[in-house]
């Protein structure tokens, strides 16, 4: 079995499995948490429901990620380092989002600006 060092733990950030599954944990976590708020817009206004079950969905997703044997970390390596990884996974997605939401919100506050402003041109 080959252990993990701090040495290499760059590497495995950069390796396209990582940066992958990110981005599939965030897509995945998005579709299902529009999906659940669809389906059961009662139980996801729920602040239980919000604070366990879907600021948590990355990171489960990450742990799912990190069992499959040989995805996201060199092969030979434990399975609790691969699950370390998953989790990491997760927490990038998490991360992804949140970058994602304040570039579309400073879109969307642009925008809206701009047309305050062309409509102010044009009452003048």
């Amino acid at each position: 079995m080959e252990n993990i060092d701090f040495s290499q733990l760059f590497e495995i950030f950069v390796r396209w499995q990582f940066l992958a599954s990110g981005v599939a944990i965030y897509i995945l976590v998005n579709a299902i948490k529009r999906s659940l708020l669809i389906a059961f817009p009662k139980l996801v206004k729920k602040p239980k429901f919000r604070g366990l079950i879907l600021s948590n969905l990355n990171i489960m997703l990450g742990i799912i990620v990190g069992f499959i044997p040989d995805f996201l970390l060199p092969a030979g390596s434990s399975l609790s380092s691969s699950i370390i990884i998953g989790v990491l996974a997760g927490w990038f997605s998490t991360y992804i989002y949140s970058v994602l939401k304040k570039r579309t919100l400073d879109e969307k506050i642009q925008e809206i600006s701009e047309k305050i402003k062309s409509e102010e041109s044009v009452n003048e």
